[in-house]
């Protein structure tokens, strides 16, 4: 059982949610000695992606955790989308087109 998570009901915070904001919520809550309760209404891990990318403040809490730089080495750019033809060659596209956001001080990761 990690530092702050208590097997009994009596917690100071309830996290709902064993995703990724579910979890980095936990880490940050025990990192300040917090209890909590984590709860998950699913049996296994969710098995695919719910987001195209990290957004800046997503970064801004994953560097006070310590992590962002890992985090940004290990990623990589959004897959190409591939529609099949008939004959079975396909195309490549971008999934979205990218459009300008207005500048963080993230944008430079």
């Amino acid at each position: 059982m990690e530092r702050g998570m208590t097997n009994g009901l009596a917690a100071d915070v309830l996290i709902c949610g064993a995703g990724a904001t579910g979890l980095t919520l936990a880490i940050d809550v025990a990192r300040r000695g917090i209890s909590f309760r984590l709860i998950e209404k699913l049996d296994d891990p969710f098995r695919g992606s719910r987001n195209e990318g990290i957004q800046p403040r997503t970064q801004e809490v994953f560097e006070d955790l310590g992590i962002l730089d890992r985090i940004v080495a290990a990623g990589g750019f959004y897959p190409k989308q591939r529609e099949y033809q008939d004959d079975g060659s396909f195309i490549e596209t971008d999934v979205v087109e990218a459009e300008p956001a207005a500048p963080t001080r993230w944008d430079t990761q």
